[in-house]
């Protein structure tokens, strides 16, 4: 009897015991506060953007990012109140056709032996792009008896580019025809040379020199002999005055995206049609300097503007025109050549997204970021601001491929890496106005691109194409 009465309190407390028990709550799933993206990469360079979730408002701490295991970048962040923080950085001095990887780890203070490691990112991996041939041959075309050149040109497939500018040929008699031709078509073998009729604004027409053409297809060809637009439909050629209101001055480029068109000209000029040239509005640019080149991001977000003059007052200007807003860019100075800084005449600009543009000035090419406030990277020097030495214009089909020309017939390539000139086709009297290089390759059975200008004579100067296939 005695042992029951000792077992019976033992198992009684057991079970109260186990009653009483509750099960732990599980653990909040683990959050990382900082994390990297690979964004984009050249032959070079490296963008990165790293994205804090601060575990305090306000509070500020050490990034740092190691590449293959090496530290390579520190920053020091503040997160904003109300959440996350993102900042785009640049890993430079890599090299081409090399992947990387990469890590980001978040500090509690400056990076140092004591600071406190708070979190880290997963790893992400980047292949930079490589380096492109210098090698090209060349054929060089030459149209027009006399006094006659070329602006701009562009390619719509090998068999289908066209130039436009002032040519003059012979008439039936062999005597000089004083009616001049503004456009030049090659179909894979030869030049037709045609007259394309100018309208008169407000009313009538007649044969003017055409300055500026750009393709959005075979069928959406924009023209413009400076105080109108002209449009190709496939079919027939047709004039609009509709845009000659809102100039300040003559239009000297065009530019397109999806249904948008663009044009800048002097006196700080720009017009645009957010129709595809249904109607058109003036957009106040901030500038009298003439405007000599547009381009923007193939997704048409940021648009690029340079213009420059020499005469007196001188004057260079670099803008961006996004969501409606333009920018002006600062330029360090126009005559003194600065790397680090844009500098230098602006004469041309181009692209292939948002994130930032080349810009070729009278001192050669820069990188600028999209957020630049006058900061640019020289890839490239020209070698001065003699008038010969001069670059004139500039397109690519990638970062890495990219074709620049100008006085002198002087035809550069920059593979990504390197700048190389094209001696082959050097010649004193050639003068290089404007270039095109295909940008789908798809249609092309080569890498192509289209230099047009003249060949300078006092008197019977002629028009100059230069093809370059590779």
């Amino acid at each position: 009897m005695s042992y029951s009465r000792c077992v019976v309190p033992v198992v009684f407390f057991l079970l109260v015991a186990f009653a009483c028990r509750k099960e732990a709550p599980p653990e909040p799933p683990y959050v990382r506060s900082i994390e990297l993206e690979a964004v984009d990469a050249s032959c070079t360079e490296a963008w990165l953007k790293v994205t804090l979730t601060p575990p305090a408002a306000g509070q500020a701490d050490s990034v740092l990012i190691r590449r293959d295991s090496q530290t390579v970048l520190t920053l020091r962040l503040t997160p904003a109140p109300s959440g996350t923080l993102d900042s785009l950085l640049v890993d430079e001095g890599l090299l081409p056709n090399r992947t990387y990887t990469y890590k980001a780890y978040r500090l509690s203070a400056e990076a140092t032996a004591q600071a406190e490691l708070i979190d880290s990112s997963t790893q992400v991996t980047l292949t930079t792009l490589d380096s492109t041939s210098h090698s090209f041959s060349f054929q060089i075309d030459t149209l027009g008896v006399t006094s006659s050149v070329l602006y701009d040109v562009a390619i719509i497939s090998e068999s289908n580019i066209w130039a436009v500018g002032e040519l003059y040929l012979n008439d039936s008699s062999g005597q000089l025809d004083p009616i001049l031709y503004n456009l030049a078509m090659w179909n894979g073998t030869t030049w037709n040379i045609r007259r394309v009729p100018v309208p008169l604004c407000p009313s009538g027409t007649g044969y003017f020199p055409l300055r500026a053409i750009y393709a959005f297809s075979a069928n959406d060809i924009w023209i413009t002999g400076g105080g109108e637009m002209i449009h190709w439909d496939g079919q027939t050629f047709r004039g609009d005055c509709s845009v000659n209101p809102l100039l300040q001055g003559g239009l000297n480029k065009i530019w397109g995206s999806g249904s948008s068109i663009y044009a800048v000209g002097n006196s700080g000029t720009i017009v645009y049609s957010p129709d595809h040239g249904t109607t058109w509005r003036r957009v106040e640019s901030g500038t009298n300097v003439p405007l000599t080149d547009v381009w923007g991001s193939t997704d048409g977000t940021i648009l690029w503007i340079s213009g420059y003059t020499e005469d007196v007052p001188p004057g260079t200007t670099l803008l961006q025109l996004k969501g409606g807003q333009v920018q002006t860019i600062r330029v360090k100075d126009q005559f003194t050549l600065w790397p680090d800084s844009l500098s230098g005449s602006l004469k041309a600009v181009w692209t292939d997204r948002a994130r930032y543009v080349y810009v070729l000035s009278s001192w050669g090419m820069y990188d600028t970021p999209w957020n630049s406030e006058g900061n640019a990277k020289l890839h490239w020097t020209s070698g001065g601001l003699s008038y010969y030495g001069y670059a004139l214009k500039m397109r690519g089909i990638a970062l890495n491929d990219v074709i620049i020309v100008g006085y002198e017939g002087l035809l550069w390539h920059f593979n990504g890496v390197t700048v190389r000139r094209m001696e082959d086709v050097r010649n004193n009297r050639f003068i290089l106005r404007g270039v095109a290089y295909a940008l789908q390759r798809r249609q092309l059975s080569t890498d192509f691109f289209v230099a047009a200008g003249e060949i300078y004579d006092p008197i019977r100067y002629r028009g100059l194409v230069i093809f370059g296939r590779r």
